[in-house]
């Protein structure tokens, strides 16, 4: 592998394009717009949590089940895998994920028949005013994506080496 290519595998070398692509969509988003971003858990991390909070955006992230959680207002931590323990179960609530690097959430999840784990989605939402249905609009994101991708207009064929 290229050593540029490398270098871009590192631990937190994304933060700094994250960060960019933030700034640079924050003014072209109406004020009123309520704007929701939702991320795999392969892409959760807590600095990234921050920053969609700070534009005043709903983060809308998954999570692994790994881990543990502490519901507000109580002292117990607990393992996110008891959340819901079974298909078929949902729940939501104000909580702390992760005793060694807190963050102050809610956690919505879900496990429906015909899914290898639950869906975990931490969020600033009130548990009242976020569904973890919601989640399910990713499906649509990455088709249009791969469309964009593949489909249609080759992009992973360019010669683009820079952006304006």
């Amino acid at each position: 592998m290229p050593p540029a290519l490398a270098a871009h595998r590192g631990r937190g070398s994304w933060k700094p394009h994250w960060h960019k692509l933030f700034q640079s969509l924050k003014d072209a988003i109406p004020p009123d717009w309520q704007v929701i971003v939702l991320a795999d858990r392969g892409l959760y991390a807590d600095w990234l949590f921050f920053d969609i909070c700070a534009l005043n955006w709903h983060p809308f992230l998954r999570i692994n089940h790994q881990g543990t959680f502490q519901i507000r207002g109580e002292k117990e931590w607990r393992f996110l895998d008891t959340v819901v323990p079974q298909t078929g179960m949902s729940c939501s609530g104000v909580v702390t994920c992760f005793k060694t690097h807190p963050l102050n959430c809610t956690l919505l999840a879900r496990w429906d028949e015909g899914y290898q784990d639950p869906w975990l989605i931490v969020t600033d939402l009130a548990p009242e005013l976020g569904d973890v249905l919601w989640y399910s609009l990713r499906i649509g994101i990455e088709c249009g994506y791969r469309d964009v991708k593949s489909d249609g207009w080759q992009w992973h064929k360019t010669r683009l080496t820079e952006s304006s």
